[in-house]
C-alpha cells in the first residue's frame, strides 16, 4: 500500500510505495528534501528513494543540518582576526625583548672582560681576587638570569602571535609586567599589561590550541 507524503516546502503530494518508508527523496517541484516515514514496524533502510544532489556538501541530505562547510570556513576566520588582534602587542614585546638581551649580553662580556662595569661611580673594588671573582661571576649570573627572563618574554609573545600555548604566553606577558625584571626595565609593563589584556578576551582565548 503506497504511502502518501506532501513536501512541506511547496505541498506537492506523492504516492510512494511502502517498501521505500523510512527513506528519502528530493521533491521535484521546489528540490526540497523530503522524508517518508517509517512503517508501523519503524524500519527503514535510510536510503534515498531518489537520487538526492547534495550540490557539494556532505551534509546537505539531512535538511535540518548546516554545510559542515560553512561552519569550518567561520571558525578559520574567526582566528585568523584574533592573530591580527595580538600580532602588534607580540612584535612590541619581541623588539623590547630583544633590546635587554643585547644590553644584558654586552654587560656580562663587558663584566668578564674590564670587571667594573658595576662599578661606575668608582665605588669600591673587591680587595683580592677571590672578592674580585665573586663579584665578577655574580654579575654575569645576574645578566644571565636576566636574559633567561627576556627569553620567555620572547616565547610567550611568539606563542601570543600565533595562538599556540596560552599558559606559556600567559608567562612571558607576566614576566614583561615585573619592574626591572621585564625587558627595558619598565619599559615592559605597558605591553605587558597589553597582552594580558588580549589573554583575557574571551574571543581570544578560545583559539589557542
Amino acid at each position: 500500500m503506497p504511502i502518501n507524503v506532501s513536501c512541506h516546502s511547496c505541498g506537492k503530494r506523492y504516492a510512494i510505495p511502502d517498501e521505500r518508508a523510512g527513506q528519502r527523496f528530493k521533491c521535484r517541484e521546489c528540490g526540497t528534501v523530503v522524508s517518508v516515514p517509517e512503517d508501523e514496524w519503524g524500519f527503514g533502510s535510510g536510503e534515498s528513494a531518489y537520487p538526492v544532489d547534495n550540490g557539494g556538501f556532505p551534509d546537505a541530505n539531512n535538511p535540518y543540518a548546516a554545510p559542515s562547510g560553512f561552519g569550518a570556513n567561520r571558525q578559520n576566520g574567526s582566528r585568523t582576526e584574533a592573530m591580527s588582534k595580538t600580532n602588534i602587542c607580540a612584535i612590541f614585546l619581541y623588539i623590547i625583548s630583544g633590546l635587554s638581551i643585547t644590553s644584558h649580553a654586552a654587560n656580562a662580556v663587558i663584566t668578564i672582560a674590564i670587571g667594573d662595569v658595576d662599578n661606575p661611580f668608582g665605588m669600591r673594588q673587591p680587595g683580592n681576587a677571590t672578592e674580585r671573582l665573586a663579584h665578577k661571576v655574580g654579575a654575569v649570573g645576574a645578566n644571565m638570569g636576566l636574559m633567561a627572563m627576556h627569553a620567555l618574554v620572547i616565547v610567550g609573545a611568539y606563542n601570543l602571535q600565533k595562538l599556540k600555548s596560552y599558559p606559556l604566553a600567559m608567562t612571558g606577558a607576566i614576566i614583561a609586567c615585573i619592574p626591572c625584571c621585564g625587558p627595558c626595565l619598565v619599559l615592559g609593563i605597558p605591553f605587558g599589561i597589553w597582552a594580558l589584556v588580549l589573554l583575557n578576551n574571551p574571543d581570544i582565548k578560545q583559539h589557542f590550541q
